[in-house]
């Protein structure tokens, strides 16, 4: 997939979920391109574990991590704001962070909300980029056709159409 991002400069990427899952493996790549690196985590070790094997890898990554639950507004806007005070700019957000959620409401505080939230926190960062870029990790292309993310998922079979996978 090209995406157009200029690989001539060190990038400045920050990664939402990116201790572990898809999160991680997108973190690896840049981190094989020496990108300075920052993680979002909930859990500590976890965050730890995932900053250490990126740092080691060839490229020479930049790695740190922050902590903290995406979903509170609050912590949304803190975690925001300690990338802020340490970084001048953001060239690349990727917000991968999600659950497979238990009910509508935490679906659409987890999955969405918290990616738009971080997003509008960190606007003075990404207008300081050359070209920014924000990408969206969410499930299943086909299970989101299929079963729009949607306060109406109240249901077992409702949230269960996000286990499809074609």
């Amino acid at each position: 997939m090209k995406v157009g991002i200029d690989m001539t400069t060190k990038l400045t990427v920050l990664i939402s979920g990116g201790t572990s899952g898809v999160g991680l493996a997108i973190a690896k790549s840049f981190a094989k391109l020496g990108a300075d690196l920052t993680l979002i985590g909930r859990q500590p070790q976890k965050a730890q574990a995932a900053a250490s094997r990126l740092a080691a890898l060839p490229g020479h990554p930049t790695v740190s991590t922050l902590l903290g639950d995406l979903s509170d507004p609050t912590t949304n806007q803190q975690l925001a704001q300690a990338f802020l005070a340490t970084h001048d700019h953001l060239d690349v957000l990727v917000n991968s962070a999600g659950t497979l959620p238990t009910s509508g409401d935490e679906n659409i505080s987890v999955n969405l909300q918290s990616h738009y939230w971080l997003t509008h926190h960190l606007t003075p960062a990404l207008a300081q980029a050359a070209v920014p870029r924000v990408f969206v990790i969410t499930g299943a292309p086909l299970a989101i056709k299929l079963a729009p993310i949607n306060e109406g998922q109240r249901t077992t079979l409702a949230r269960g159409a996000w286990l499809f996978d074609a």
